[in-house]
């Protein structure tokens, strides 16, 4: 198997967000708190 390096512009294509599931399935969070304040806290993670 030979080694491929990434190029600079595609180590940009894959990038993920971790946001936690204790926030779509806690009843605390599930219910007061939007999609967009979710990802929100996603983001700024």
């Amino acid at each position: 198997m030979e080694f491929i390096p990434y190029k600079a512009n595609e180590c940009f294509e894959y990038l993920y967000y971790q946001i936690p599931m204790e926030l779509f399935f806690n009843k605390n969070y599930k219910d007061k708190l939007n999609s967009d304040s979710k990802i929100l806290y996603g983001f700024i993670k």
